[in-house]
């Protein structure tokens, strides 16, 4: 899992109830801020907008604002994780540059309130501040509303339009969220209007010789109860906690590892994960699309077997099939069925497959297999693994065995939804998650690959990792 969705866990109790078992990846818009709205200037970054049609909508929108001089493109993971979970979910590109502590903290004298000044011409485009100049056509405000107004005209079955009153934001429909600055912003939105929740990746302002900027206590028109946090044990911690033991944020919090999901108790998550490439970038690692750790506990197999069919070609989705097998005998890294009760009990906790194209990401196929069809295999002196069947015949994934040593899945027809209506696939991923305590992966690239047909080399190694999108080369 990547870690920031950890906190989307935390705030939202997981993903709604699907109704339907294949859910299709989130459609992805990247607009260009100007194309919303001619008189926006600078920043130039793309927004990016992302919704799952397949899943019931929450009737929420995600709205995410970038670190100091970041663009909303180093967070799509967290973003493509919210339109998982139900969310229509915004990066939204606005004025960042400079830092706000940095920029403040400069000056001499230190106005203790600079923070607020320069968030609140940030937000709304008033002279509030000296030291920076927001038109009113390049804030945060005026951009969010010109784009969710694009989008609504652009894609108007996708349902933007809900989040907009008029010429405002409809911000009781909003969940606003930030890294570093941009949590700042949603802090201070969620103090200025009242908002569904407020989520904050390792931020404070801070004021030398006073402590927190003042705003940060003053009264919230959203309850502190709604605001929720995540921060990093090798970062800002020392400062991060008095900070929001200040604003009234719950002090309830999970430390992740080694507590297991749903942290529903949780205002806060704390974490000591190293960043996901080996460094010490621990302050971005919370959300950063380049350092945020993937969860550690997926084990890569090889894929022995795959085969997936399509009939796009002659407009019948009816023939489609999905055959997968691994085996990791006699190998180091082995598929060890999880044990009754535990956290990977799928009879308890259900479990998830996902099929994505493992060389350009994008595609990608997510299919519930709930609790009630699994059965544990043997006895319960001697446990030998998890057998799912499911007996409807529009069931996308009809078997799985779950054993020591060997995984197979077999599945397809109309309702599963991984298609191959391209020329090639090159290589397709298989994820398998059983209930929140294992997951396997694997990967294969394409003997027989064309439309409607791709074929696995047999018995392809284990990969040296999985990702179901592509990593970033940019922070």
């Amino acid at each position: 899992m990547l870690l920031a969705t950890i906190l989307l866990v935390l705030v939202t109790g997981g993903r709604p109830a699907l109704g339907v078992e294949c859910v299709a990846p989130p459609v992805e818009h990247v607009v260009a801020p100007s194309a919303t709205d001619p008189a926006i200037g600078d920043p130039t970054e793309d927004h990016y907008a992302y919704v799952t049609p397949s899943l019931p909508s929450r009737g929420e929108l995600m709205v995410f604002f970038p670190g100091s001089c970041g663009p909303p493109f180093y967070y799509r993971w967290f973003l493509h994780e919210a339109a998982n979970d139900g969310f229509h979910a915004i990066g939204l590109g606005h004025p960042n540059c400079p830092e706000v502590n940095a920029t403040c903290n400069a000056q001499d004298p230190i106005d203790p309130d600079c923070a607020e000044k320069m968030r609140l011409e940030r937000l709304e485009g008033v002279d509030a501040s000296p030291l920076i100049e927001v038109a009113p056509a390049d804030s945060i405000q005026n951009r969010l509303v010109k784009l969710l107004a694009w989008l609504d005209a652009q894609f108007p079955g996708e349902g933007w339009g809900q989040y907009l009153d008029g010429g405002s934001p409809r911000w009781e429909k909003l969940v606003v969220a930030g890294h570093s600055q941009g949590a700042g912003h949603a802090a201070n939105i969620g103090r200025l209007h009242g908002v569904t929740r407020v989520v904050m990746f390792d931020w404070l302002d801070f004021v030398p010789g006073v402590g927190v900027a003042p705003w940060m206590t003053k009264p919230k028109a959203t309850a502190v109860e709604r605001y929720f946090g995540m921060y990093h044990a090798r970062s800002y911690a020392a400062s991060v906690v008095p900070a929001w033991n200040l604003m009234g944020v719950p002090q309830t919090t999970a430390t992740v590892p080694p507590e297991p999901e749903p942290f529903l108790h949780a205002n806060r998550i704390l974490t000591d994960v190293p960043d996901g490439t080996g460094g010490t970038s621990y302050h971005g690692s919370v959300v950063a699309n380049l350092v945020t750790p993937v969860r550690d506990d997926v084990v890569p197999v090889p894929a022995t077997s795959l085969l997936l069919r399509d009939g796009s070609a002659r407009a019948n989705a009816n023939v489609r099939k999905l055959q997968f097998t691994a085996s990791t005998r006699g190998l180091i890294h082995r598929i060890i069925a999880p044990l009754p009760g535990s956290a990977g009990d799928p009879t308890l906790h259900g479990a998830t497959l996902h099929v994505f194209n493992a060389a350009a990401g994008g595609e990608v196929a997510s299919f519930v297999l709930p609790a009630a069809n699994w059965t544990a295999i043997g006895t319960a002196e001697k446990p030998r693994g998890w057998r799912y069947r499911d007996t409807a015949s529009d069931a996308p994934i009809k078997r799985a065995d779950v054993k020591d040593d060997r995984i197979s899945i077999s599945g397809g027809k109309s309702a599963f939804c991984y298609t191959l209506d391209e020329p090639q696939q090159v290589r397709v991923g298989v994820r398998v998650e059983l209930g929140h305590g294992v997951a396997w992966c694997a990967d294969a690239a394409g003997k027989t690959d064309q439309i409607d047909t791709f074929r696995g080399v047999g018995n392809t190694p284990a990969p040296a990792a999985c990702f179901m999108v592509p990593r970033d080369t940019g922070s």
